[in-house]
């Protein structure tokens, strides 16, 4: 079984918030274990910027999930087919 919710961090033409945010924070039930991890979303070429660098430094410092893709990434990460993941 698979459940969970995933919450946008980011907006587009934002004014205020913090450089480098990912753009989803993830609570996710995979075969019973609930998992929370940040996900941040790229298409095609798409690099991380600085501020998305040093952002997923620190998650790593602190032991926490940084999925850096598509929704196939986040599958991988998360021991799933990309099917089994709804978005």
């Amino acid at each position: 079984m698979v459940g969970g919710r995933c919450y946008v961090t980011s907006q587009v033409g934002r004014l205020y918030g913090s450089a480098g945010i990912p753009d989803l924070l993830c609570f996710a039930e995979v075969r019973g274990e609930w998992r929370v991890f940040f996900v941040e979303v790229k298409v095609g070429r798409d690099k991380l910027s600085d501020a998305q660098r040093a952002f997923r430094e620190e998650c790593l410092r602190a032991r926490v999930p940084y999925v850096v893709g598509r929704v196939g990434d986040v599958a991988d990460f998360m021991g799933l087919t990309q099917g089994e993941v709804r978005c």
